[in-house]
Parts: structure tokens; sequence; C-alpha cells
């Protein structure tokens, strides 16, 4: 008679979350300057419960200590500029701290999730229902996919700048927009580009584009803007960005179903107030 054998349960590592998440969007698709991966933490730690932010801060490693979090996948690094030492003394350090502490791995995707085809920048413009978009500054890779900043698309419909606005208020949860242009202008192409997208107001201008979405402009990049006549909406550089969990979400449940726990921050929060959150 044939011994019973007992099934075990296969279970994930920090490495087969990652390798999942640069199998969508690869680590080279980064700026040079960026840095992603594995931030912090042992690769071949098992995971059960991951907590999605887009920020890392003491208020979010809490929430993974509390909810029993074994890895937080952040779309900003907490080390985007290199430390020197690790003590109390500064907020970033201490985060890190508690992460070392309490065998929290950090993984963060960043410039390379804006970039890939269906990441950032493609749910930014799925959520305004902008459909058959082109990558503004294309670059292809090794296998000759096409990547890059920025999306733009021409609307089959002109829709008026005030519409627009109010969709932005919807879609990001955000009031307190910044704009140039104005409200009864139609708008019948649209350029969209997560976090700060000043790079594109000079594309903007020089394909003609009527509208530029992004976030964290400047005074002289709205001045700009404003001479050659294209509209923007500035929708702050978290708001554009915020939605990252919900993408990150999506695609960690599709591909670990209930292998894996998924939450999403409840802790983390723009440090910029809207003046319609207080008036």
């Amino acid at each position: 008679m044939a011994e019973k054998v007992e099934k075990t349960e296969i279970k994930l590592t920090v490495k087969n979350i990652a390798d999942c998440i640069e199998d969508f969007a690869p680590k080279h698709y980064a700026m040079q300057r960026d840095n992603v991966g594995l931030l912090t933490g042992d690769e071949n730690a098992t995971v059960s419960t991951v907590l999605v932010c887009c920020d890392v801060d003491t208020f979010v490693v809490e929430e993974a200590i509390n909810s029993g979090a074994e890895l937080i996948i952040s779309h900003h690094p907490m080390m985007f500029n290199p430390i020197n030492r690790l003590t109390e003394n500064t907020p970033q350090e201490k985060a890190l701290r508690m992460l070392i502490k309490n065998d929290i791995s950090h993984y963060a995707s960043h410039t390379n999730l804006d970039v890939v085809r269906g990441g950032l920048c493609d749910y930014m413009a799925t959520l305004l229902n902008l459909t058959n978009t082109t990558v503004c500054e294309p670059v292809s890779d090794e296998n000759g996919i096409c990547h890059g900043y920025g999306r733009l698309c021409e609307l089959e419909k002109g829709e008026t700048l005030e519409s627009i606005l109010n969709k932005c208020k919807t879609a990001f949860k955000c009031d307190g927009l910044r704009y140039t242009g104005n409200l009864t202008d139609t708008i019948k192409t649209i350029a969209v580009n997560t976090g700060g997208g000043a790079s594109l107001v000079d594309y903007c201008i020089e394909n003609k584009v009527d509208l530029l979405i992004t976030g964290d402009l400047k005074y002289n990049q709205f001045r700009d803007a404003y001479e050659n006549g294209v509209n923007i909406i500035d929708i702050s550089h978290f708001d554009s960005e915020k939605i990252v969990t919900k993408l990150l979400y999506h695609y960690l449940t599709q591909n670990f179903g209930e292998k894996l726990d998924v939450l999403i921050s409840e802790a983390e929060t723009s440090p910029l107030i809207d003046t319609d959150d207080i008036l």
C-alpha cells in the first residue's frame, strides 16, 4: 500500500514576487539615476501579505507591522539618494530601521513602471477613458517593444477644458488642481504623464498638443505652455501617482490569487493639503 503523502503548500518568496513585477516592468527600463528593485530585505524570505503604496514613511511601515505584511511594494524608492548612516535622527533613517528590525522587505518599481506599456502612464490614460494612445517619447527595447514617457490621445469628439478638469477631479479624487487655458477651449489632443511631466511641455508645444495633464510644473513651464497655446492641468505629483496602488493590486492578485494577500495602504497621504479640504 502506497504511503500517504501530505500536500505541502508552496510558499511565495520576495524573489517570486519581484520576478513577477520585473517580467512586467523590467528594471532596465528605469532611468539611469533611479533606484529600483529590492532595496531592503532577503529575497528568499517567505511572503504571505504584501502592502502596496506610493511612498514609504514611518506611518506606512507601522501599518505594515500592524497588518503583518512581510513586504512593502512602493512606487517611489525610500533611498532615491545615497544615505550615509542609519540612526533615529531622521524620519527616513527611522523608517529604514523599523523595516530591518521587523524583517520587512521593501521593493520599489518606479520609472520602469511609469514607462512600460500597460504601466502607470497607460493606467492614467485609462482612468480618463483615453484610448488608442501612442507613446510621446518612445524607446524600443532589445525585443523591439516600444515604451517611454507620456501617452498621446486624439479624441474622436472634442471636449471643453472645463469638462476634462471635472473628469480629473473624479478620476484622481483631487480638488486642488492648477491649470492654464480657457475653460471653454475645445480639446482634441491630450498628452498625459504621471508624476513630474515637465519634460513633455516642449513636446506638446512642438507637436501642437491641445492639453497636457501631469504634475509638478513650475511657473515658467506654465508660462511657456500658455504663450504657445497649450493648455495644462497639473493634478500634483502625488495625486497622479497614488493610482499605482490599484495598478499593483490588480496585477498581483491576477498573478498570485489566493496565495498572496495584497493590502492597499490607508496610512499614506500627500504632504500637500488642498484648500477645498479646509474651506
